[in-house]
């Protein structure tokens, strides 16, 4: 038998206890064994060490079936895998072997009682849980809990139960690794008192509130779970989630401005629309993947609970719903600790409705039941008043929920500067000066690029230029007020002015816009802009132009440009100018780079500035780009089907068409946003990516086309792209891929169109499918100058 659980003594909020317990985990993580490395041999942690694995089955389970293991003499014998219809599209093979457990270092709480169960079934990732019975040998009385143990890593993570006797063991599995049972006795919990995680809801919780994003609109409640455990898990040791993504690591903290952690609030919102959002998971109508938990037995469920986090030594996610209430909304929170006394157990969680907060669920011995937890949906109906006792509150492991390796896709858009790309209605943000048409509008450039935005007035509005105008939208400003050093929120934005004249003022500008269907804002964008005022500006402003093109280029003034006014230009390629009573000038660059173009303004015989401005210009060799995706030559069938059975011969996006702007490009990044008119409609076209570092590959893409015409057409289609490899050496640069090749690195495509009859009734076709097997299937990217 093993030692007691080891019990965590707390103490939260103390600054020193989190300082010591970071610097001695980190220095865990850069001295520990090279067999915890998982580019170890086989990708071996070696945590459990088994003798040789043994096959006891290879079976092929229909959309829906049983599989049995029949080994006897063996400790599988009797083993199901109950495979409900609806969760493989297709026939699966499913092979199991066990191997004899001989040794392993997973602490003192862990003691394995089955062989390590390794089942392989392609990798594939189930729509709807299935059931997986294991068979126990005599447990004496212990409690048993089934752990997935991720070789390579070295780590457990907790599968639910469903169900159990004395000689099995029921729990729900959406994919498989390898899995062993451990067990204890549920007194050595009891007398244990209690464990901690060292999850802190104030370190290790999302900053934001669940208010919910444009993709996402009603609470990303799962979403904040799943990420902040997600994060916990791989980072723990060093980046406390609370501030890794305050401001996206602009030079500035705004640890009270949540509404600006952009990519934290992205990456929340695709996980939510990911996993719960495009499964219809918060639902408990009997048509779900998750119904079959909502009956099982609470006290399993808490004990499991207890004994997993022990282990496993990691948070746990939990669902929360009301009984008999088929029209309450569900919830999510984790839970990173928990407390045992003779009566009740108590949860400690982080809700994602209150961050930095710490909750408590209870379990009541007596009635062996959870007592009610109050919370809402999200933070807009915890505001309203709109308040529920989740009575059905129930552990599931995360990977249960979404599939590992997808959540790990996801968090590598985030270091791709992707996530949430296409997600998005893509605009733009003016300033547009009060009472004076004579003074231009002028763009907000993003201050995270590092750029001034120089206007030529104090007071001014902000307008939003969406590339969708049928999308409703709302503007909040966020204004730093360094006299008293602290960031004041407009709601909405109004007059905004620039409260230090002769300095750069911080301004941030968050976007809200309405989802289909929806009656009320979300969360679509934040930008803070550096902003100064200057009576002189160039246009055109922050340009991109290809290489060895002539540029022409104009001081602007406010009527403010004595006589004979003497105009010095730096070009910013270690060439200048000077022209006297002329504010207009040409000029060419010849090498690709980005530069600074300065003007200064003098009186005439005047050595002192009456006036500066300075402007971008962006010398690309590439101006122009064209993505296709082709289904066919000039004679059908198409590869592309829409819902209707038609042809679609191909898909484009481009600039590459007259009048178009040119690409814009920041470093490797690019983009292009304009707006076109064609055959009598309004077309958007937005295309934005990043080439990697040695040009052989476009990181990711993003392109999207949007039109408006008569009879409420409306027109869209989307493409993103991954890692595409192209060719730096030939002209037009680039590249093309076939079949399966291609579909290999498109990670979202869509098409798309709409209209009304003649007696008002809509009429909508999209994009039915592609085949990928086809080599007559070619998606291509180029660069044109």
């Amino acid at each position: 038998m093993n030692a007691t659980p080891l019990f965590r003594e707390r103490t939260v909020g103390s600054p020193l206890l989190r300082l010591l317990t970071m610097f001695v985990a980190l220095a865990f993580l850069l001295t520990g064994c090279s067999g915890d490395d998982p580019s170890s041999p086989n990708g071996d942690s070696g945590k459990i060490t088994t003798g040789e694995m043994t096959q006891v089955t290879e079976q092929s389970v229909s959309p829906g079936g049983t599989l049995t293991v029949s080994a006897a003499g063996t400790a599988v014998d009797g083993m199901e895998l109950e495979v409900p219809t609806g969760a493989y599209a297709s026939s699966t093979t499913v092979k199991i072997s066990y191997a004899d457990i001989t040794g392993y270092d997973l602490g003192p709480n862990f003691d394995p009682v089955t062989p390590l169960i390794h089942i392989d079934n392609g990798g594939e990732f189930a729509m709807k849980p299935m059931r997986l019975r294991i068979p126990l040998p005599d447990l004496g009385g212990r409690f048993p809990v089934a752990f997935y143990y991720d070789r390579a890593a070295g780590t457990l993570e907790p599968i639910a139960p469903v169900g159990r006797s004395d000689a099995w063991l029921d729990v729900a599995v959406r994919h498989f690794s390898e899995i062993v049972v451990s067990a204890t006795q549920i007194e050595l919990l009891r007398q244990g008192g209690g464990f901690f995680t060292m999850f802190d809801p104030q370190v290790n919780g999302w900053p934001f509130v669940n208010w919910g994003a444009y993709p996402a609109p009603d609470g990303m409640c799962a979403g904040m779970s799943i990420g902040a455990a997600h994060f916990f898990r791989n980072f723990q040791a060093s980046l406390p989630l609370t501030t890794h993504f305050d401001n996206d690591k602009l030079w500035f903290r705004t640890p009270k401005v949540w509404e600006d952690d952009a990519t934290g609030i992205r990456f929340c919102a695709e996980l939510q629309k990911a996993f719960v959002s495009d499964n219809s998971f918060w639902t408990s109508t009997g048509s779900t993947p998750f119904d079959g938990f909502l009956q099982k037995s609470e006290e399993d469920h808490f004990w499991s609970l207890c004994y997993g986090m022990l282990v496993a030594n990691q948070p746990q996610f939990l669902y929360l719903g009301v009984r008999g209430n088929l029209a309450a909304p569900a919830h999510a929170i984790i839970t990173y600790e928990y407390h045992i006394t003779e009566t009740e157990g108590q949860l400690k969680v982080y809700d994602p409705n209150y961050p930095g907060s710490e909750g408590t669920v209870t379990f009541d011995f007596a009635t062996k039941k959870f007592r009610p937890y109050t919370s809402a949906a999200n933070a807009k109906a915890l505001a309203d008043g709109s308040t529920f006792n989740y009575d059905q509150i129930l552990f599931i492991p995360v990977s249960t929920i979404c599939d590992p390796k997808e959540v790990d896709r996801i968090w590598q858009k985030v270091g791709a500067n992707s996530i949430g790309a296409g997600q998005y209605p893509a605009y733009e943000l003016w300033a547009v000066p009060v009472d004076n048409e004579d003074l231009p509008r002028v763009q907000l450039l993003d201050a995270a690029t590092g750029k001034t935005t120089f206007l030529p007035y104090k007071d001014f509005t902000v307008e939003i230029v969406p590339s969708d105008k049928s999308i409703p939208f709302s503007l909040t400003a966020w204004i730093d007020l360094p006299s008293i050093k602290e960031i004041e929120k407009r709601e909405p934005a109004d007059i905004l002015t620039l409260e230090q004249p002769t300095k750069e003022n911080l301004i941030g500008i968050q976007v809200n816009a309405k989802a289909s269907g929806k009656n009320f804002f979300s969360w679509a964008g934040f930008q803070w802009c550096k902003i100064r005022l200057s009576a002189l500006w160039i246009e055109p402003a922050d340009t991109s132009i290809g290489l060895g093109q002539e540029l022409e280029l104009v001081a602007r003034h406010m009527g403010t440009a004595p006589a004979g006014a003497r105009f010095e230009w730096d070009f910013g390629d270690g060439k200048t100018a000077s022209r006297t009573g002329d504010s207009t000038i040409t000029h060419t660059w010849e090498e690709q780079d980005e530069y600074t173009v300065k003007v200064t303004m003098y009186a005439p015989g005047s050595s002192e500035p009456a006036g500066s401005a300075e402007t971008t210009v962006q010398v690309v060799e590439f101006r122009t780009i064209m993505v296709t995706l082709d289904g066919m030559g000039s004679t059908p069938p198409s590869t592309i089907k829409s819902s209707d059975g038609a042809d679609i011969p191909s898909m484009v996006w481009a600039n590459k068409i007259s009048g178009a702007p040119a690409l814009t490009w920041n470093k490797n990044e690019f983009t292009v946003d304009f707006n076109y008119d064609m055959s009598g409609l309004n077309v958007n076209t937005r295309i934005t990516g990043r080439i990697a570092d040695d040009g052989k590959s476009i990181v990711t893409l993003s392109a999207v086309t949007a039109a408006q015409g008569i009879a409420d057409y409306q027109f869209t289609d989307a493409i993103t792209l991954t890692n595409f490899p192209i060719d730096p050496g030939g002209y037009p640069v680039g590249g093309m891929l076939k079949g399966p090749a291609a579909q290999a690195k498109v990670a979202n495509i869509s098409w798309r169109q709409s209209s009304t009859d003649t007696q008002g009734n809509p009429y909508v076709v999209e994009l039915k499918s592609i085949d990928w097997s086809s080599q007559k299937t070619e998606l291509s990217v180029y660069f044109y100058r």
